[in-house]
């Protein structure tokens, strides 16, 4: 299964998967809502409402991490919402009726998500949008997660915006040339929403402490 594309600075693009929130950060000058920039993209499933159970049975669900609800509240609310089951690569999730279709392609694609952001925290099983070998770099031992580089579904680096604003960026990979020109555009797209804010991560992981470190 493709991760879902995140919507942040992306005019050119159509939107899929969880809207990317603004939580995470503490704006040190002025105030910040990235999340205006782009319409309320499509829902996928999530592992987050799921659970994502590995059998082939009806999944059970379990509370979103950090949303302070209870399995019971969450099995309630599935009903409300006329949730229905539909299969992924890591067993069975919880869709909105008539949403089990896949998105089309959207081609290739880089987004910059701020740490916690839901695209990232959302899912209980990390293996199909992150290496494993990386989670350590841009996960903190408690899981949470700071800023990330997505493209084409997978987390690629970190980034941080340093003192004087600009975005410093950490890849674990190298990216093609075309995927280059789309970082180097969202990069600007970033910079021209946060205007004269600073904003720091607000469990930063050991890739922003390093960026910070060499700021």
């Amino acid at each position: 299964m493709q991760a879902s594309q995140p919507a942040w600075f992306a005019p050119n693009q159509p939107a899929h998967g969880p809207r990317p929130s603004t939580c995470g950060y503490r704006p040190k000058t002025g105030s910040v809502n990235p999340s205006r920039a782009a319409p309320k993209p499509k829902q996928r499933p999530s592992c987050s409402i799921s659970g994502c159970a590995d059998s082939d049975q009806q999944p059970k669900p379990t509370s979103p991490g950090g949303s302070g609800g209870t399995a019971g509240l969450t099995r309630k609310t599935l009903t409300a919402i006329d949730a229905t089951v539909a299969d992924v690569d890591e067993g069975p999730a919880y869709v909105a009726s008539g949403d089990a279709a896949p998105p089309d392609d959207p081609g290739p694609w880089v987004r910059l998500l701020p740490g916690l952001d839901a695209t990232t925290m959302g899912w209980k099983k990390r293996d199909w949008y992150v290496d494993p070998a990386m989670v350590p770099r841009f996960f903190d031992r408690n899981g949470n997660a700071g800023p990330t580089v997505w493209a084409d579904g997978q987390i690629v680096g970190g980034w941080i915006q340093r003192p004087d604003g600009k975005i410093s960026i950490e890849l674990a990979r190298e990216l093609s040339s075309t995927h280059q020109l789309l970082l180097d555009e969202a990069i600007d797209q970033l910079q021209l929403v946060l205007g004269d804010a600073v904003v720091r991560p607000r469990f930063p992981a050991p890739v922003q402490k390093d960026l910070f470190d060499r700021a």
